[in-house]
């Protein structure tokens, strides 16, 4: 009896790995959503990731996009981006895409169909909660003008090296 469930265990994890590597998308797969976001994308857009966990897309992710995948980033707004890209795999166990699409569909919406590059699936969403940046701390920071202030009201710049403001003494 023992022996009876041990092998079905060992038979069981044996299709399962001769399955999982038609269920995982290939290079060719990720190098055609790349092409796509590459000749597609403009300014301001962002990619996010669905699930949360599907990491390995961003090595392929153009460098000009920024990449959001995290535990809740389907609730996130995103709202320094008037568009989404949604890189998905909605065949992985447990992605649950009904449920991502209710909570990520508030205040967007569809542009055009999803391409499906394999596993991979690839939508563009127009951002209806974006809020356009007028100011953003990091970015100005290179170009802040940081000085001290002597006693006799004199002032020594900082000036800024490429990562941080470095002053004199």
């Amino acid at each position: 009896m023992e022996l009876g469930g041990l092998l079905l265990v060992a038979f069981l994890c044996l299709l399962f790995h001769l399955r999982l590597p038609g269920r995982l998308p290939s290079e060719a797969d990720y190098r055609a959503v790349a092409e796509r976001l590459q000749a597609e994308a403009q300014p301001g857009d962002a990619v996010l990731l669905f699930p949360w966990w599907t990491e390995r897309a961003r090595i392929f992710v153009p460098s000009t996009l920024p990449v959001y995948g995290y535990l809740g980033s389907d609730q996130d707004d995103l709202s320094a981006h008037p568009r989404v890209w949604v890189l998905g795999q909605p065949e992985l166990p447990r992605s649950d895409e009904a449920g991502f699409l209710e909570t990520f569909l508030r205040g967007r919406r569809a542009v055009g169909a999803p391409s499906r590059h394999g596993t991979l699936t690839l939508a563009l969403y127009e951002n209806g909660r974006h809020r356009p940046r007028r100011f953003t701390a990091t970015e100005a920071y290179a170009r802040a003008r940081v000085y001290l202030e002597q006693p006799d009201g004199t002032r020594r710049d900082c000036p800024f090296d490429g990562k941080v403001h470095r002053c004199p003494g």
